[in-house]
C-alpha cells in the first residue's frame, strides 16, 4: 500500500492555482498507484475547505491496486472556477470511495476556463469499479454548472452517489448524474428533511451498453420537491431502465420539467411519486362579472339617515396619505403646515 496524505488544519485550508515552475500542473492534493501496491488514503479535517481555479484533490488508481479513499470532515466546502475532487480508477482496481461530510454548508459552483466544472467526481475508464460517493452536509447547494457525477465508461460499474441535507438542496443549472457506457450505472440517493429545489437542473441516471445491463435507481425523500425547468430522469440503451421513486409531502413541477424512466430497446423503469395530491378546482369559484356601482353601495347608508336610524361607518385616515381630489396630487407636508399656521391651530 502506498503512503496517505493527511491535512489537519484549525482555521481553514485554500488551493487555487497552478504550479508557478510548471504553469500545467494544478495545484492540490495526491495519492496515486500504477501497480499492484493499493493507492493511499487522502483526508482533510478542517473547519473551512476551499478549492477554486482548477484545483484538485484527487485519488487513483492506473493499474492493477485500488484506488485510496477520499475522506473530508469540515465545517463549510466551497468549490468554483473548475476545482474538483477526485476518484478515479484506470485500471482493473476499483476506484476509491469518495466521503464528505460537513455541519455547515456545501457550494459548488462555476467551471474553469477551459470548460471543467467545479464537483465532486468518481471515475472508471477500465475493468475495475468506480468508488462511491457520499456528501453529508446541513445545506447543499449547486450553481452554474457545478457537478456530482459517477461515470463508467469501460466494463467497470458506475459508482453510486449518496447525497443527504440536513435541511435544503438547491441546484441551479448544475446536475447529479451516475453514467455508465458498457456496465451498470450507479443509483443515486438523495435525502433532505425540507426541500429538494432544482432549477434548471437534472438528477440522471443512465446506462448504454447492452442488453444485460441495469441502469441506476433514482430515490428522492424530502418534504418538499419543486423542479423547474428541471430533469429526473432514469434511462438504458438496450438494458432496463432504471427506476424512480420520489416520497414528499408535496411535490410542485412546471410544466417545462421532466420525470421518465425509461429504455430505448430494454425495459422501462418505473415511476413512483408518493406525494398527496389536492383538487384545488372544487374550492374556486368564478368571480363576478358585474360589480357593485357605487349608488348601489350607498342607497341603504341614505335610507337609514332619512329614517332616523342608526348605521355604522369604516373610516381609514391617516396623515397625507390620500390626495384631495381622486385623481389628484399628494399634499406636502409643508402645505398642511402653512395652513395650520395660517388658521392658528396645530395638528399632529
Amino acid at each position: 500500500m502506498q503512503g496517505s496524505v493527511a491535512v489537519s488544519a484549525t482555521e481553514s485550508v485554500s488551493i487555487s492555482g497552478y504550479d508557478t515552475e510548471n504553469p500545467n500542473l494544478a495545484s492540490g492534493i495526491s495519492s496515486s498507484t500504477n501497480g499492484t501496491a493499493n493507492g493511499g488514503s487522502v483526508s482533510v479535517t478542517t473547519p473551512t475547505l476551499t478549492l477554486a481555479g482548477d484545483a484538485l484533490i484527487l485519488a487513483r488508481s492506473t493499474a492493477d491496486g485500488n484506488a485510496g479513499n477520499i475522506s473530508m470532515h469540515l465545517g463549510r466546502l466551497t468549490l468554483t472556477g473548475g476545482a474538483q475532487i477526485q476518484t478515479g480508477s484506470f485500471g482493473t482496481g476499483h476506484g476509491g470511495h469518495l466521503t464528505v461530510i460537513a455541519t455547515d454548508k456545501v457550494s459548488i459552483s462555476g467551471r474553469s476556463g477551459s470548460g471543467y466544472s467545479s464537483g465532486l467526481f468518481s471515475d472508471s475508464s477500465g475493468s475495475g469499479a468506480g468508488g462511491d460517493i457520499t456528501l453529508q452536509a446541513r445545506r447543499i447547494q449547486l450553481g452554474d454548472g457545478g457537478l456530482v457525477s459517477a461515470e463508467s465508461t469501460g466494463a467497470g460499474d458506475a459508482g453510486s452517489i449518496d447525497i443527504e441535507a440536513k435541511d435544503t438542496f438547491l441546484s441551479r443549472d448544475s446536475s447529479v448524474t451516475t453514467e455508465a457506457k458498457e456496465a451498470d450505472g450507479g443509483n443515486i440517493e438523495l435525502n433532505a428533511p425540507y426541500m429538494v429545489h432544482l432549477i434548471d437542473s437534472e438528477i440522471t441516471a443512465s446506462v448504454g451498453g447492452g442488453p444485460e445491463t441495469v441502469g441506476g435507481n433514482i430515490t428522492i425523500d424530502p418534504e418538499y420537491v419543486v423542479l423547474n425547468g428541471s430533469d429526473i430522469i432514469a434511462n438504458a440503451f438496450e438494458g432496463q431502465g432504471g427506476n424512480i421513486r420520489i416520497s414528499a409531502g408535496t411535490f410542485m413541477a412546471d410544466p417545462e420539467s421532466v420525470v421518465s424512466a425509461s429504455s430505448e430497446l430494454g425495459i422501462d423503469g418505473t415511476v413512483d411519486i408518493r406525494s398527496p395530491i389536492i383538487n384545488i378546482s372544487g374550492f374556486i369559484g368564478p368571480l363576478p362579472k358585474d360589480f357593485s356601482g357605487a349608488a348601489k353601495l350607498l342607497r341603504e347608508p341614505c335610507a337609514a339617515r332619512i329614517r332616523g336610524e342608526e348605521y355604522g361607518s369604516f373610516v381609514i385616515s391617516g396623515r397625507d396619505g390620500l390626495p384631495v381630489e381622486p385623481h389628484g396630487l399628494l399634499p406636502s407636508p409643508i402645505y398642511f403646515e402653512k395652513e395650520t399656521e395660517e388658521d392658528g391651530e396645530s395638528v399632529l
